[in-house]
């Protein structure tokens, strides 16, 4: 057994199996939500989701960022109240992995870096004293707030990530070369920090492999599906997963980075993981032995402008939504499939903890006999057939872990059509071998995955589950009774073997039962639910998704169409159940209490129950009738104003910054996001012909081009246009207004890891005057930080905007050109919500071109592109009020995209507010 430092036992320590608290094996089953994506009013509402759904910890970075947008200026309050989100997880008794960077990713701006290292020549991310100092201050701040939370300390944090990914950076990098030694050292430098400051936690980083062989875990990503790269490609993600268990035999395996989805880039599609995908995932990493599943993300959030990065392979911004793909609890607060299938996956992870933590895989103990492709390989000097499917490539895979009493096979399909086969695995314990199953084929469907139960016993019945191709959820007594729940696909035949002949008496659903050996084999059809007992055993099939509706707690089994058990509160007599439902006409619920129910009240309203003598389970209905809790209003209509002054030649600039175009914007010292208007200006003799401007740029920012006033171009890259008919002789003026709106996230995939912005390569003006060859470079510029609109806090709620111009509703407003290219808008709206219900709102901006920000109360939520694929922008419930104002700062194209000449008018469609679902609060009362 290991501990951090290799010194003294602590309240956290690992072996290979699993970590180890406070002398106790703890498998840890959770995921990844961040605090800085969501209002700190949702925080308890997200957590408390997390830890219904079965979950013991969560996971989070700490953006240095976030934290720390000016030197020395360190915030830990408000919406960076990280001491507030510790105090809530430890409330609900869930452990924090904690993960400081400084380096972090996670889709955000610049890596998690403060904007303000830009420009100042520090080596991030490398071996170097000056980089090593300012992690150190960093790494103290951290310290000061979360040394307090460290389980060393009685707290819930319990592990800490250093760095992140640090293999991509050695292998993909094309800024520098770095060793594996240097970068070893420089890992083990940052945990040396941390160690300093008081961080005495076990430490890992994620995908450094360079670290193996010291203190540091290291761990994996698990992403088979990446879109416009690969999908369902788990040959590569399942050798990983080998490697770790062999190269670090001393630890743990731990899956930093389960998918669940995928984050969104402007002009790529909305990309949403199927269900399937994640059940893949989660029933491979249980066969191979994961003691930290961390399923990434675990809960949705929002990027709100300007904290997103450039996006991937020559994208051009990350979108607000980081609801990443649809995962288990939407950005909005509301769950689905993946959410009940993550509780299912915890009644699992409870029930069987203990043979995980006894248990290993073997290729050698199971086998496909019927089912597989023929597979010749093709040699130079020949070829050979095999049947067994095992390093093939091939896309079915049966693995068996086990015990000397127990085990489970894992039957995994990616192919894209349903595959009968028939497994041959070891009977846990001996050397037979038995086929499941005994009749017919299992037929596994297209993209399903099956995690099927091997001679299970159910304690005090004296009996075990043989075999079975319904997937086993759990197993529980309750009141001297043992329930056995267990879900099956409608398209796969049910086979249960049984070790003994209890009687089985029939309950719901058809039933065949037969002799086999010394006990019995039960088949069924998975089209409804079944239900028998044997012996003093319930067992209760579900037909999936039905598994879905079953809330097991202590003392109750709830199967309920409401949607989410949120709390349960007791008393001697009574119990209160709190659900949130989306409301239907029929609402059913059957449920077993240990207690007598003498009476049900729904919110203060008895209902009629009755009681199935063969189960014990109580059943009634009831309805939620949706009485559109949610009223939205618009109370006047649209006023704009323009916004391109600064255009014009003759605008006065006095007072703005003179910046060199050798110099960025961040080495000028401007740090913030948004945009900036650049001038300046060059003489023209007379006579001159073919004048062309060339603007040499990062081609990554987009910018506009004004000549003299007159728009010429708008986009991202670095042009060489004709500008002959713009150009008069004498003073002629460029304006050029940049939008700053993001860094690369410091990582290979998306560019250099310092991304500069602004000017800071000369412009070129070429031509002939007089014949003779004119270039010149426009060195000196004028800088000013913000739009007007930006300065004056046109967004403002107590912004005066009476001298704005009134647009009359319609359906469709267009921009004409005399506005320019950049144009506010301002509106106000009503807001009611019924007391007791939940109404998540967005704004949806179904068509404008080409971009604009969203302002809610003068808060910035959104940035909206018209290549998609964002158009619904989540406004979240703290910002809402009575009366709210809604502005847009909307960016039109100029000319025709493709053809970059002619004029091309912005517009956009009226905006819609709505609301993605509607539920309520039910209070539910079972009286004994």
């Amino acid at each position: 057994m290991f501990d951090a430092k290799g010194e003294r036992q602590m309240k956290v320590a690992f072996d290979s199996k699993s970590l180890i608290i406070d002398g106790k094996r703890k498998l840890l089953f959770g995921g990844e939500i961040h605090y800085f994506r969501i209002p700190p009013s949702l925080w308890r509402d997200r957590l408390e989701k997390i830890k219904r759904c079965g979950c013991n910890f969560v996971s989070t970075y700490i953006p240095w960022n976030f934290h720390e947008p000016v030197p020395g200026n360190i915030i830990w309050d408000g919406d960076r109240d990280l001491r507030k989100f510790l105090r809530i997880c430890l409330d609900l008794e869930l452990y924090v992995i904690i993960k400081p960077g400084p380096y972090i990713c996670a889709e955000w701006d610049f890596g998690g870096f403060p904007d303000w290292l830009l420009g100042k020549n520090y080596k991030l991310r490398l071996p170097d004293k000056q980089y090593y100092d300012l992690v150190r201050k960093w790494y103290v701040a951290v310290a000061d707030v979360i040394k307090p939370f460290l389980i060393t300390n009685g707290g819930n944090i319990v592990l800490i990530q250093i760095e992140n990914e640090y293999d991509h950076l050695i292998e993909m990098s094309e800024e520098f070369t770095i060793s594996k030694s240097e970068a070893r050292e420089y890992l083990l430098t940052l945990l040396e920090i941390a160690r300093e400051v008081g961080i005495d936690i076990p430490a890992f980083t994620n995908e450094g492999r360079c670290i193996l062989g010291t203190e540091i875990i290291n761990t994996y990503t698990y992403y088979p599906n990446i879109p416009l790269i690969w999908m369902w490609e788990f040959n590569d993600f399942d050798r990983k997963i080998e490697e770790s268990k062999k190269l670090q035999p001393d630890k743990p395996l731990m899956i930093m980075e389960l998918e669940t989805g995928w984050f969104a880039q402007f002009g790529q599609p909305l990309y949403e993981v199927e269900l399937e995908l994640t059940e893949a995932i989660t029933k491979s990493i249980i066969t191979y032995g994961a003691a930290v599943v961390n399923y990434y993300m675990l809960a949705g959030g929002t990027t709100f402008p300007y904290w997103h990065s450039k996006g991937d392979y020559g994208g051009i911004g990350t979108c607000t939504t980081f609801d990443f793909g649809g995962v288990p609890i939407r950005e909005w607060g509301d769950i689905n499939r993946k959410y009940h299938f993550l509780r299912n996956t915890g009644y699992f992870l409870k029930t069987f903890k203990d043979f995980l933590f006894e248990s290993d895989y073997d290729y050698n103990l199971a086998e496909v006999t019927k089912g597989w492709d023929d597979v010749n390989r093709l040699y130079l000097k020949g070829s050979k057939k095999i049947s067994s499917g095992v390093d093939t490539f091939e896309n079915i895979k049966v693995l068996q872990r086990c015990n000397d009493r127990a085990g489970f096979i894992l039957a995994r399909n990616l192919e894209n059509e349903a595959r009968d086969i028939i497994i041959k695995y070891t009977i846990p314990g001996k050397r037979d071998k038995r086929c499941l199953p005994i009749d017919g084929v299992l037929r596994l469907p297209p993209k399903v995955s099956l995690l099927l139960p091997l001679e299970i016993e159910i304690k005090n019945s004296g009996m075990k589950i043989l075999h079975s191709t319904s997937e086993l959820v759990a197993i529980n007594e309750l009141d001297d009774k043992i329930f056995v729940y267990m879900r099956g696909r409608i398209d796969i035949s049910g086979e249960l073997v049984l070790s003994n002949k209890d009687d089985i008496k029939q309950i719901k659903g058809k039933l065949k039962v037969s002799n086999y050996s010394s006990g019995l084999k039960i088949n069924y059809s998975h089209r409804n639910d079944v239900i028998f007992k044997a012996g003093n055993v319930m067992f209760i099939i579900y037909r999936d998704p039905n598994i879905e509706k079953l809330w097991l707690e202590d003392d109750l089994i709830i199967n309920t169409d409401f949607e989410y058990l949120k709390e349960i509160g007791s008393t001697a007599k009574s119990k209160k159940l709190y659900f949130i439902t989306k409301p239907g006409d029929v609402l059913s619920t059957s449920l077993y209490s240990a207690k007598k129910v003498k009476k049900i009240i729904i919110d203060k309203k008895g209902v009629g129950f009755s009681q199935d003598n063969k189960t014990g389970f109580i059943n009634f209905t009831c309805s939620i009738k949706d009485t559109l809790p949610l009223k939205t209003k618009w109370l006047d209509d649209w006023k704009y104003k323009a916004d391109s002054a600064e255009k014009e030649p003759g605008y006065n600039d006095s007072d703005w910054q003179t910046v060199e175009t050798n110099i960025s914007l961040e080495g000028a010292g401007f740090i913030k996001h948004g945009y900036y208007w650049y001038r300046t200006a060059f003489d023209v003799p007379n006579g001159f012909t073919d004048f062309r401007i060339k603007a040499n740029t990062n081609k990554m920012d987009r910018f506009t081009l004004y000549v003299n006033g007159i728009f010429k171009w708008i986009g991202i890259g670095s042009p060489e246009l004709d500008i002959n008919e713009l150009i008069r002789p004498g003073k002629n003026v460029i304006i050029i207004c940049y939008d700053n709106a993001f860094h690369t996230k410091a990582h290979p995939h998306e560019g250099p890891v310092q991304k500069l912005s602004g000017l800071f390569y000369p412009v070129e003006i070429s031509g002939k005057c007089s014949g003779r060859d004119y270039k010149k470079e426009l060195v000196a510029w004028k800088v000013k930080q913000g739009l007007t609109g930006d300065n004056l806090g046109y967004a403002g709620l107590n912004y005066n905007d009476k001298d704005w111009t009134v647009a009359e509703e319609s359906s469709k407003y267009i921009i004409q050109q005399e506005l320019g290219n950049l144009i506010w808008f301002r509106r106000w709206f009503s807001y009611s919500l019924r007391k007791g219900w939940v109404a998540p709102v967005y704004l949806n901006i179904t068509e404008l071109r080409d971009r604009c920000l969203i302002y809610i109360n003068g808060e910035l939520i959104g940035k909206y592109e018209d290549i998609g694929p964002q158009h619904k922008f989540y406004i979240p419930e703290n910002m809402l009020r009575e009366k709210n104002l809604i502005t847009l700062l909307m960016e039109g194209p100029g000319f025709h995209p493709v053809k970059q000449f002619g004029f091309i008018p912005a517009y956009f469609k009226e905006p819609k507010l709505g609301c993605y679902y509607n539920a309520k609060n039910v209070e539910m009362e079972l009286t004994f």
